[in-house]
């Protein structure tokens, strides 16, 4: 009687445990679901409801690694669980999950949930009439279920037939009209079609059948703010915040900054992470928004704190880390995380904090090579590879750009990232039948303006210029602050020979977006290169104004600045930019152009100087020092230190070759010199900026003067020609000449 009682009262809680986590998991909490499916668990291990539950719940949140576990367990409890193996296929996906999908039907046909993650696979794998023949099954044997109108709506928007997604999702919410979700899903594809103030009504219904609904009250939300009613927005997110659930707490304060009302998110940032001090999140958020609005000050303040309570927060550590590198020491950020990295180097977060070094240094190599060190110890990042996705595309890499998303894990490469970025690199490689297919299973995920904005570059190159517009047009109306969609917009004119259209299109859209600082930046970099100095001085000082925390904008006027003759002005303006942090050491390098210019090479050394103080593996500032400390205050010894430094970090540099071989030549090491030259003269590529073409041309002229102390007169003679056809004013032309008379002479 005793042993009956026992398990009786242990049905009993994990029965309990279990209807709870359900309760948690309708209402999209999915924290407290996990909690308490885990309960369950440890009531019963050998339950594989209790381990299919758990895995569902981590799967909703997220944690995808820890949701195969939980499947893969229940299934070995139990190998007949039809749920289990379908969520296990779902996160297969590809040819395997759609083969083991179909067993489970074979064995379980009225199985809804085989039936809608077959139509998924199916959608993912091209095979759009086979999902649609899953989804019309579902709808058939189940007409209530809500998944599969939905999943009947998505597979219409990929055929851009908007008309029958609504009346899918229309005809199940009239249906149910008791379903919060049914509202909540037609809602959602209103919002999705720039319909806000339909998509406002329908999440409103929503509201009145449960007014705590999260997914209604941030529909609602994102509904109020495309209708342009931000104090609406605002009370609606401060409804938001003070539902159940720490999840939800900050995102008013988010919605605050995202609205440029920074001063008042900070305020609430701060009283958030007052109230919790034990809450890691919520530290991070306030530390984050202090980098955003460039308070380092405070933000370090924090640090420091936890550092010195624990010396061992990764969170604080890695924190420090991005001050460094939003107030531009490279270096420190460096130096900083090769000291992680010695102690975990398994560390994938500082391997992609490196990354970001070598990215704000320009160094894309590097960059990529430190993303794929991410990857190895983490393939599960998506935002790491995202990241190497671009930067190879960038590189005109496109091919290996599709290797690293063919490595994607199953579970993440139908995601609508993915998607995104293997169109790209399908446009890179003008494969036009790829591309269209991509776009087709995107718009299955999701009716993204960057979609839009692929379809219009498709039509582009199928030279179909009015579908093209037409798309183009409504990704701007959609996302009018997007410099790639105003740009390709700009391109179709391009493309039909309308080039003052396609001038007086950016200009109103310039007139239209004031406040946008990205597309002022891009408005002026576009003016810049057709010519149209005084359109492009007025973007970037939109720019400037518009953000004044941003760098780039203000370079760009003193760069003018300096181009039209007006140097005070320029160096007024790259001294205030020095001053900032982020954007200092492109100030400085210009300064120290500047002073070049005028002559002034010491004061030009005191810039380089500066950089290398928080830049210490600067390869430019490196190189430059280590010239002049050898060309004008005869220091050989000193500028070798420089220049060996840099050739460790950019060891195919032509320009770093270049001043070591006139190391060696004044120091009188003329078979070093001539080996270092020579290889910098071998990796000369045509340039048409002065600096290139100046530093080829005194490059020859030093081969030329070697040869010569070495008397090899023809080669000599051959090389300061040479020099001379590219630049024969330059100083450095008599010179030569000079040493190659005088060994001649000899």
């Amino acid at each position: 009687m005793l042993l009956c009682s026992g398990c009786a009262s242990r049905d009993e809680r994990r029965s309990r445990y279990l209807a709870n986590g359900q309760k948690y998991m309708a209402k999209h909490d999915y924290g407290r679901a996990l909690i308490q499916f885990w309960n369950a668990v440890k009531t019963d291990p050998s339950d594989a409801e209790s381990r299919f539950q758990l895995g569902a719940a981590y799967l909703e949140n997220g944690n995808i690694q820890e949701a195969v576990e939980s499947l893969g367990k229940a299934l070995t409890l139990d190998p007949s669980h039809v749920r289990a193996r379908v969520k296990l296929a779902g996160l297969i996906a590809g040819q395997e999950g759609e083969q083991t999908l179909r067993g489970v039907l074979t064995t379980s046909p009225d199985s809804l949930e085989a039936l809608n993650a077959l139509a998924r696979i199916e959608i993912q794998l091209g095979k759009p009439d086979d999902a649609e023949h899953c989804l019309r099954q579902a709808m058939e044997r189940f007409p209530n279920d809500l998944q599969a109108s939905v999943g009947m709506a998505r597979l219409k928007l990929s055929q851009r037939d908007w008309a029958g997604a609504e009346q899918i999702l229309r005809k199940a919410a009239l249906s149910a009209p008791r379903s919060a979700d049914a509202a909540i899903a037609l809602a959602e594809l209103y919002l999705m079609g720039g319909r806000p103030a339909d998509a406002r009504q329908w999440f409103e219904k929503a509201l009145a059948l449960d007014e705590n609904s999260a997914p209604a009250l941030l529909g609602l939300g994102a509904a109020q703010l495309a209708a342009g009613q931000k104090d609406q927005a605002g009370a609606t997110y401060v409804r938001v915040s003070k539902l159940p659930g720490k999840q939800y707490k900050h995102l008013h304060a988010s919605f605050l900054f995202q609205q440029g009302m920074r001063d008042a998110a900070i305020s609430e940032f701060e009283r958030l992470a007052k109230a919790d001090p034990g809450s890691r999140e919520a530290r991070n958020r306030l530390l984050a928004a202090y980098l955003l609005t460039q308070r380092f000050a405070e933000a370090g303040k924090i640090v420091e704190t936890t550092l010195r309570d624990n010396p061992d927060d990764a969170d604080a550590l890695l924190m420090k880390i991005q001050i460094y590198l939003r107030t531009g020491q490279t270096g420190q950020a460096e130096v900083a995380l090769r000291e992680v990295l010695h102690h975990k180097p398994e560390s994938a977060e500082a391997h992609y904090l490196l990354s970001m070094v070598y990215r704000e240094r320009g160094d894309g190599l590097r960059q990529r090579g430190e993303l794929g060190e991410v990857l190895a110890r983490n393939p599960g990042l998506l935002e790491a590879r995202i990241e190497l996705v671009r930067s190879l595309l960038a590189a005109s890499s496109a091919k290996s750009a599709l290797e690293v998303l063919r490595e994607t894990p199953p579970e993440q490469s139908g995601s609508i990232a993915v998607i995104l970025q293997r169109n790209w690199a399908y446009y890179a490689l003008g494969d036009k039948k790829a591309l269209a297919e991509g776009i087709r299973q995107g718009l299955s995920v999701s009716q993204t303006p960057e979609l839009l904005l692929q379809t219009g570059l498709l039509k582009i190159l199928d030279k179909d210029y009015r579908s093209a517009m037409a798309a183009l047009q409504d990704a701007v109306h959609q996302n009018p602050e997007d410099p790639r969609t105003v740009e390709a917009l700009a391109l179709s004119y391009l493309e039909q020979k309308q080039t003052m259209a396609a001038i007086q299109m950016i200009r109103d859209h310039a007139r239209a977006w004031q406040k946008s600082a990205a597309l002022q930046q891009f408005v002026g970099e576009w003016m810049l290169e057709r010519g149209l100095r005084a359109d492009a001085r007025a973007a970037f000082a939109a720019a400037a104004g518009a953000d004044p925390a941003l760098s780039a904008p203000r370079l760009a006027l003193a760069q003018l600045d300096a181009a039209d003759g007006k140097l005070e002005e320029a160096r007024k303006t790259l001294e205030a930019v020095a001053l900032r942090g982020r954007g200092a050491v492109a100030a400085r390098m210009l300064l120290a152009d500047l002073e070049v210019d005028a002559g002034r090479l010491p004061a030009a050394a005191d810039q380089y100087r500066k950089i290398l103080e928080t830049d210490a593996n600067n390869v430019k500032a490196l190189n430059n020092l280590a010239y002049i400390l050898v060309d004008t205050d005869n220091q050989p010894d000193h500028a070798l230190e420089y220049a060996q430094r840099a050739k460790e970090l950019a060891s195919s540099n032509p320009d770093v070759e270049g001043t070591l071989g006139w190391i060696f030549y004044r120091k009188g090491l003329y078979p070093l010199a001539r080996t270092h030259l020579e290889v910098a003269v071998k990796r000369d590529r045509s340039a048409s900026d002065r600096w290139s073409v100046e530093n080829a041309a005194l490059r020859k002229y030093h081969l030329a003067m070697t040869y010569a102390k070495l008397h090899e007169s023809k080669r000599a003679a051959q090389m300061l020609e040479a020099a001379m056809k590219i630049n024969a004013t330059l100083p450095e032309a008599k010179a030569a000449s000079q040493v190659l008379k005088a060994s001649a002479s000899f």
